[in-house]
């Protein structure tokens, strides 16, 4: 079969290469983890520390909005004198910082509830009596801790990981006790559960401001007094960020309830910018200063008002969180439901018994990762990629390729939302849009793909030799009634990595084939008993740096209109044993 190998090659120092280099990305994002939480636990302290300050009473002299522009540019500025141990000050906090806000009505329900000869308690700094706030900055801050939390598992995870396995490898000569690939499997399913997790929470976080409220508004609304309103200012806002200028209405109005004037600047229930800057100027321009139109006016709170109170297409914002949330609650329900997979049981399966030669030999993989399973006395194979691990490496690439290519297709938007497009960027834009469509497609593929049956591969042997009968068992877990053919068959593959310049080519051949189970359906494939036995003459699994050979246990079933079945076990050939008198190396 004409199989060429590098001599003098070492795997296992390559693998320790490869485990160190591992080990350093992931301490990168350990660091990044670690810099982000220093930072903001600084600011989450110095807000906790603030809930001990000293009460005092002030009096309120100045009490106003402010518009300083910006991203967020209404203010409220307030002003007020208080004593502390018998010494007068005066204060011009509300809280720690003061961020602004986008909405008009933030700032004026402040002044509402702080106005000027009003008496209010105000809190200051035992250490520092100049240092005075009104209010308490809010522990829900905090929350943001969770962003570099992650990178912290994800990077404190890896770096274990890495050098646990590398430490094992170099320990244990090529084999790996089952128990070790056991807690391996347990280990995947938390990481399965946290990824889902989050996805679950931050789905449910943003349909709280995208769908609960807008719509919750929107039916209150119903009720709202319907006042004439006058156009104090009107303008486009504009938002710049890493992925580009996105634009938002401002107009500020002003009305009369009770005989008292309030303002508001709040379009819409939705809010928000995005891009399309003619579809933005196009209402500021129905909307000129000076021109009295329609709003809505909350009668329970007057300085709540709005000039839109429709659902328009932005509405359908609200089904972004339903997709994050379906995806989160979907992959922790197909995890919690298979339990994390095999469970293993505390005795272990020790490693097929090679000769003495063999041992700690380079070239000789480690022993296929397995698990014991409840319903079986013999070792089931773990599968080369889970489900949800496909699922979460093709979310990563969607997101990776959206997040390059979006900034390019703000672009081309812009320019077409402006009537000024620009012909040459949209012609080259057109197949990177096409990836990211077909990338998320891709999630949805994988994601459906969750819901198939899983199969659980025994063998009676992790290594079977050359030359050697290998028996099997096969459960599908699920309902196998739509699958309208099941295969299971032995494939040897000979892996060549050669260099050409400067890029790294890999080859592929598949030289063997082997048929196990062929043409079953329906509840036929739902279990059963088959084996195979591996050609003398055939060779057997090697492992060097630039030359594999790698033989692999794979199970299909097709389903007609939903993705199909696939998976693939690694196992581990050796050489026909020393009494065989045809084939092998040994």
């Amino acid at each position: 079969m004409g199989f060429s190998f590098k001599s003098g090659t070492n795997s296992s120092a390559s693998s320790s290469g490869r485990s160190v280099g591992a080990a350093i990305f992931f301490s990168i994002f350990l660091l990044f983890g670690v810099v982000f939480i220093w930072v903001i636990g600084a600011e989450i302290t110095r807000i906790i520390d603030s809930y001990s300050w000293d009460a005092s009473r002030c009096l309120i002299t100045q009490s106003s909005v402010e518009d300083r522009g910006g991203e967020a540019p209404y203010h409220f500025v307030v002003r007020y004198t208080y004593s502390y141990r018998g010494r007068g000050y005066v204060g011009d906090n509300y809280q720690l910082s003061d961020s602004g806000s986008g909405e008009y009505r933030d700032a004026q329900q402040l002044v509402d509830k702080y106005r000027v000869g009003s008496s209010a308690e105000c809190f200051v700094n035992p250490k520092d009596p100049s240092e005075v706030i009104l209010e308490y900055s809010s522990l829900w801050f905090g929350l943001f801790l969770l962003i570099p939390l992650v990178f912290v598992l994800i990077g404190a995870g890896g770096v274990y990981a890495s050098l646990k396995g590398s430490a094992v490898s170099d320990s244990t000569s090529g084999t790996t006790s089952i128990s070790d690939k056991a807690s391996d499997s347990w280990t995947g399913a938390w990481i399965g559960v946290i990824f889902f997790g989050i996805f679950f929470l931050a789905g449910a976080g943003m349909a709280i401001p995208l769908l609960v409220t807008p719509f919750q508004k929107y039916f209150d609304s119903q009720g709202w007094l319907v006042l004439d309103c006058k156009v104090e200012s009107s303008r486009v806002r504009s938002h710049d960020s890493d992925d580009g200028t996105t634009y938002s209405v401002d107009i500020l109005y002003s009305y009369e309830v009770d005989g008292r004037t309030y303002k508001s600047n709040t379009f819409d229930f939705i809010g928000g910018s995005s891009s399309g800057y003619a579809s933005k100027k196009k209402i500021v321009r129905r909307h000129p200063p000076g021109k009295v139109v329609s709003c809505y006016v909350n009668p329970n709170d007057p300085a709540d008002a709005v000039l839109d109170r429709e659902i328009g297409y932005a509405f359908l914002l609200g089904l972004l969180p339903l997709i994050f949330m379906a995806v989160g609650g979907g992959g922790l329900y197909m995890i919690l439901r298979s339990g994390g997979g095999p469970k293993p049981l505390s005795s272990t399966y020790g490693s097929a018994s090679i000769e003495p030669g063999l041992q700690g030999a380079d070239w000789l993989p480690a022993q296929p990762a397995a698990v014991y399973s409840a319903g079986t006395p013999m070792p089931v194979l773990k599968p080369s990629a889970s489900p949800v691990a496909r699922l979460i490496g093709m979310f990563l690439a969607a997101a990776f390729i959206t997040g390059i290519v979006s900034v390019f297709a703000n672009e081309v938007w812009s320019g077409w939302a402006a009537g000024n497009p620009d012909w040459f960027l949209t012609i080259f834009i057109m197949p990177f849009l096409l990836m990211v469509f077909a990338s998320w497609f891709g999630i949805v593929y994988f994601f459906l793909a969750l819901w198939n049956p899983r199969p659980e591969v025994s063998l009676r042997t992790l290594s079977p030799r050359l030359g050697e009968s290998v028996s099997l068992t096969w459960n599908l877990r699920g309902q196998t009634s739509s699958i309208s053919k099941f295969d299971i068959f032995v494939e040897g593959v000979e892996e060549a990595q050669y260099r050409r310049g400067t890029t790294t080519y890999t080859d592929k051949h598949t030289f063997m084939r082997i048929p196990v189970v062929q043409n079953l359906s329906g509840m036929h494939a739902s279990s059963g008993e088959g084996s195979f036995t591996l050609p003398k003459d055939s060779m057997h699994s090697f492992s060097a740096s630039n030359n594999k050979i790698v033989w692999t246990l794979i199970v299909k079933g097709e389903i007609v209109r939903w993705p199909d079945i696939k998976e693939a076990f690694s196992i581990r050939v050796l050489p026909a044993s020393k009494d065989a008198r045809s084939g092998g190396l040994w």
